[in-house]
C-alpha cells in the first residue's frame, strides 16, 4: 500500500512539474517576444518558429518599411537590414525560407502588402531554379502569414550567442569555411537554365501586384558556388529585360565588393557569413540610395528603436 502511494506521489508531481514547464516556457517565450532559430540540415538551414497566435509586446504594423526582400536562405545569409539601417536610414525586413518557390514569393508579397507598402521589393533570384517541392497553395500561405507575423509586423527576437536579438529576418552567422575555387563555376555561356515551373504563372502576378502596388522590384543574386551558374544568370537577364526589372548579379559582377570565397562564406560556398553579408549589405544600400527614392523616417522614436536593435547586434560581435 506505501509503494502505490509513493507511486502515486510520484505521478502527480511528475505532472505538476510537466504542466509548470509548458506554463512558464509558454510565457518566457510569448510575454518576452522572443522566438529561437531552426535547425540545419546539412548546409541547409529551416527556419522554424513559435506560433505568434497570442498577444505580442509592440508590433511594428505601424511603422513603413522602405524595403521587403523575399526570397530563399540565399537571402537571409546575405542582406542585414540592421547595418542598411545604420548606413543608409532605410528600414527594411526579410521575408524569406530555405528551397522556397516563385509561387511562394507571390503570396508573401501578396499577404504582406496587407500590411505595408514599400518603395521597393527585392526579389532574390535564385528560387526561380528551385527543384524541391515542399509546398502546396495552402502551405504557401501559411508561411506568408508566419512570416509576416513573425519578422514584419512583430519583429521577434531571435537568440545569437545566448542572446535575443531583433534582425528583421536575418540569419547571424561568423564562422568560415572556406571554398577554395573562387568563382571557377561561373563558366561563360550562351545557354540558359530552366526555370521552376512556377516562375512562368507567378512571376508575372508578382510583377502586376508590385506594379498595383507602386512598388519598384530588383532582382538580386547573391554569391552562391553550390546553387549559381551563368545558365541561371542568363535565364534571369532574359527576365530581367522582358519586364524591366534591374539584375545585380554578384557572381558576375565580382567587382562590385571586394567578395571573398576565402573569408565570406559560412559553408564553403553554398550561404555567406556575416563577413559576406556586409559586404553585400554595403554595395546594395549605396546603390539603393543612388537609384531609387524612398521616403524618409520622421518618427523619432522608431529611429531610436532601429538604433538600438543596431547598438545591441553590435555588442555580440
Amino acid at each position: 500500500m506505501k509503494h502505490k502511494s509513493f507511486r502515486i506521489v510520484c505521478v502527480v508531481l511528475s505532472l505538476i512539474i510537466f504542466i509548470s514547464g509548458i506554463y512558464f516556457g509558454y510565457h518566457y517565450f510569448f510575454d518576452n517576444d522572443v522566438i529561437d532559430y531552426g535547425v540545419s540540415i546539412g548546409t541547409c538551414y529551416i527556419p522554424t518558429y513559435h506560433s505568434t497566435t497570442q498577444k505580442s509586446l509592440k508590433t511594428q504594423e505601424d511603422q513603413h518599411m522602405n524595403i521587403i526582400a523575399i526570397g530563399n536562405s540565399d537571402l537571409y545569409s546575405a542582406f542585414q537590414p540592421l547595418q542598411l539601417w545604420h548606413e543608409q536610414k532605410l528600414t527594411s525586413a526579410i521575408l524569406a525560407e530555405a528551397n522556397t518557390n516563385m509561387r511562394t514569393a507571390y503570396y508573401i508579397l501578396k499577404e504582406s502588402l496587407k500590411y505595408q507598402k514599400p518603395e521597393l521589393i527585392i526579389l532574390e533570384v535564385d528560387q526561380f531554379f528551385e527543384e524541391k517541392e515542399l509546398n502546396n497553395e495552402q502551405r504557401d500561405l501559411k508561411i506568408a502569414h508566419q512570416y509576416i507575423d513573425e519578422v514584419l509586423i512583430h519583429n521577434k527576437a531571435v537568440k545569437v550567442k545566448n542572446k535575443y536579438l531583433k534582425l528583421h529576418g536575418y540569419y547571424y552567422k561568423d564562422h568560415v569555411v572556406q571554398y577554395k575555387k573562387q568563382f571557377s563555376y561561373m563558366q561563360q555561356t550562351k545557354y540558359k537554365a530552366q526555370v521552376n515551373k512556377h516562375v512562368k504563372t507567378y512571376l508575372p502576378q508578382f510583377v502586376n501586384l508590385a506594379k498595383e502596388n507602386q512598388c519598384q522590384i530588383l532582382f538580386v543574386s547573391f554569391p552562391s558556388a553550390s546553387s549559381w551558374s551563368y545558365r541561371k544568370h542568363n535565364a534571369v537577364q532574359e527576365y530581367a529585360q522582358q519586364y524591366g526589372i534591374p539584375f545585380i548579379d554578384f557572381n558576375t559582377d565580382t567587382q562590385l565588393t571586394d567578395f571573398n570565397w576565402l573569408t565570406d562564406s559560412r559553408d564553403g560556398g553554398n550561404h555567406l557569413n556575416y563577413s559576406g553579408a556586409k559586404k553585400m549589405t554595403k554595395y546594395l544600400g549605396e546603390y539603393l540610395k543612388e537609384h531609387y527614392q524612398f521616403l524618409e523616417h520622421q518618427n523619432e522614436k522608431d529611429n531610436q528603436k532601429w538604433d538600438k536593435e543596431y547598438e545591441d547586434f553590435l555588442k555580440i560581435l
